[in-house]
Formats: structure tokens, C-alpha cells, sequence
């Protein structure tokens, strides 16, 4: 499940990246299609640099990820290395935001 790439070429090369979906302390996640088969998918992009002395955040997550097979969750399909930036591969969750979905109907509506 893991390849290692070298250079970001590589993964443009395989991936071709769309808008953003999210974005965090750490990472973006955009929406990408692979080249391949034109599979929509979502990619979290980590940069590394931000996570000198606690790369077992990054472990812990991949860890956890590629241990899950559940339908309702989203699965890790790859992960890519080069050295600035750490990508993984995620089926995308279409369907909007998730906490749209644990409020009231009535509060959706209203935003």
C-alpha cells in the first residue's frame, strides 16, 4: 500500500490535484482524481517540516488508517514520501460536511 516517491512530479504525475477540501495545522486535504482511472480521491498533504520531533503523529495516523476496514469510514488507498511533504491517498467522502449530519435539519437550513 505505501510507495515511496522522490519528487513531486512523481505525484502530479499520478494524481491530478483539484480544490481544497480542508486544511489544518499540519496539512491540506484536496480533491484529486488518479490519472490512472480517473478514480476521484481525496489526498491529505502533511508537511513534514511541521512535524520535527513528532513524526509519530504522522506514524500513529498511517498506522491507524491502514488498520481500519469499516464502510462508513473513509480508507487509506497510498501513501507517498518525498522530503518535504508526506501524501495520503483517501477514498473521498462526498456528502458534505460531516457535522451537517449530526445537527438538527432545522440548522442546516438556516446557514
Amino acid at each position: 500500500m505505501t510507495a515511496i516517491i522522490s519528487e513531486r512530479a512523481d505525484v502530479n504525475r499520478l494524481y491530478e490535484m483539484a480544490r481544497i477540501l480542508g486544511d489544518g495545522n499540519f496539512a491540506v486535504v484536496r480533491e484529486c482524481r488518479r490519472r490512472a482511472d480517473g478514480r476521484p480521491l481525496a489526498v491529505k498533504m502533511v508537511e513534514r517540516s511541521q512535524l520535527l520531533g513528532r513524526e509519530h503523529i504522522l506514524q500513529n495516523e498511517l498506522s491507524l488508517l491502514a488498520s481500519l476496514r469499516h464502510p462508513r469510514i473513509v480508507r487509506l488507498l497510498a501513501h507517498h514520501r518525498t522530503a518535504a511533504r508526506a501524501y495520503l491517498v483517501m477514498e473521498l467522502a462526498s456528502g458534505g460536511k460531516l457535522h451537517w449530519h449530526s445537527e438538527p435539519r432545522t440548522t442546516r437550513l438556516e446557514s
